[in-house]
């Protein structure tokens, strides 16, 4: 499953997926593309966005709690942050 939760209007993107060779066991991860930042995070992984530094579960519990949501984005985010049950939740 892969979900596109953001583009930027340079091109960058932000994925919630569990087709990345980084993903286990149907374990979602986030893969981010863009300028100054690329990679693939798990949810307690420090992503270096500008101007502040944030865990990849504070970017997905943030897009998680926008509303329109749907019941299966977020179920993928919801098993996204429940692999660091110490940090956000939705």
């Amino acid at each position: 499953m892969q979900i596109l939760m953001r583009t930027d209007h340079e091109g960058g993107t932000a994925v919630l997926t569990t087709e990345s060779s980084q993903s286990h066991d149907g374990r979602p991860v986030l893969e981010l593309t863009g300028e100054g930042v690329g990679g693939t995070f798990g949810p307690a992984d420090l992503v270096f966005l500008q101007p502040n530094p944030r865990t990849a579960a504070s970017i997905v519990a943030g897009w998680a709690q926008q509303k329109g949501r749907t019941v299966v984005e977020l179920e993928l985010a919801r098993r996204f942050l429940g692999q660091w049950p110490e940090g956000p939740q939705v």
